[in-house]
C-alpha cells in the first residue's frame, strides 16, 4: 500500500500527509509495483481537481469553449451534491490515462480505501444522476428545437401564401392595365382614323367646291365681259 501511495503521489495524484512519510521505511514496495490496499493505510490528502489534470496550454483550453452551463442544469434537475463529484473522478482518470485498465482501476480503489470520507459508489451516483439530467436537458432541447422547427415551417409556408396572393394580385393589376393600355391605344387609333378621313374628306369636298366655284366665276367674268360693251351703248 506504501508503493502504491508513493506511486500516486509521484503521479500528483494524492498528497502523503508528514506522519505517513515518517512511517515509511526502506522495505516499501516500489512505486512501480503497486499493490492492492491494506487496512494500514496511511492518511491521504487528494490534490484537488484543478490540480490533477490542468489544461495543457491556454490554447487547449480555448479550443473546446463550452457553450453549457452544466452547473445549472444539474442545479434545474434538483441533482444533489456529491460528496465526491464524478467530475473529479473524471480528472483523475485522465490524469492516470497513460496506465493500462487494470492499474487504473487499481490506483482508484486505493485512493477509494485511504480516504473514508467518499466511497467509489459516490461519483457512480453522482454520474448517474447527472447523465439522467443531460439526458432530460437534451430532449428538451430537442422538443424546442422541434417547435421551432414546426413554427419555421408554418411561418414559411404563410410567406409562401403571402407572397403568391401578393403576386398574383399584381400580375391581374397588370393583365388589367395592359388590356386598358390595349383599349385605350385601339380608341386611340380608331379616333385618330376617323380625324384623319374626316379631314381627307373634307380636302376633297373643299376641292371640288373651289373648282365649281372657281367655274362659275370664270362663267360669270366672261359673261360680263363678254357683255360689258353692249350694254355700255344702252
Amino acid at each position: 500500500m506504501k508503493g502504491m501511495l508513493n506511486f500516486l503521489e509521484r503521479a500528483g495524484l494524492v498528497k502523503l500527509d508528514e506522519s505517513a512519510k515518517a512511517s515509511e521505511d526502506d522495505t516499501a514496495v516500489p512505486a512501480e509495483q503497486p499493490t492492492e490496499p491494506g487496512p494500514d493505510a496511511p492518511p491521504v490528502v487528494l490534490v484537488p481537481p484543478s490540480v490533477m489534470a490542468p489544461p495543457n496550454s491556454v490554447e487547449d483550453a480555448a479550443a473546446n469553449p463550452r457553450v453549457l452551463d452544466f452547473g445549472k442544469i444539474y442545479a434545474d434537475a434538483c441533482v444533489p451534491e456529491s460528496r465526491y463529484p464524478a467530475e473529479r473522478l473524471l480528472r483523475v482518470l485522465d490524469g492516470l490515462s497513460t496506465l493500462d485498465e487494470a492499474t487504473r482501476i487499481t490506483t482508484i480503489k486505493a485512493i477509494d480505501v485511504a480516504d473514508e470520507s467518499w466511497t467509489i459508489a459516490d461519483p457512480v451516483k453522482d454520474a448517474s444522476l447527472k447523465a439522467q439530467a443531460l439526458s432530460n436537458y437534451a430532449q428538451q432541447v430537442q422538443g424546442l428545437l422541434q417547435q421551432r422547427e414546426r413554427a419555421t415551417q408554418a411561418r414559411l409556408e404563410a410567406l409562401r401564401v403571402k407572397k403568391e396572393e401578393t403576386l398574383g394580385s399584381i400580375r391581374k393589376q397588370i393583365s388589367d392595365l395592359e388590356a386598358l393600355a390595349a383599349r385605350e391605344e385601339a380608341r386611340n387609333a380608331k379616333e385618330s382614323s376617323e380625324l384623319t378621313t374626316g379631314l381627307d374628306n373634307a380636302k376633297e369636298r373643299t376641292a371640288l367646291e373651289l373648282a365649281e366655284l372657281q367655274q362659275m366665276q370664270q362663267r360669270l367674268l366672261g359673261l360680263a365681259t363678254q357683255f360689258q360693251s353692249s350694254t355700255a351703248n344702252i
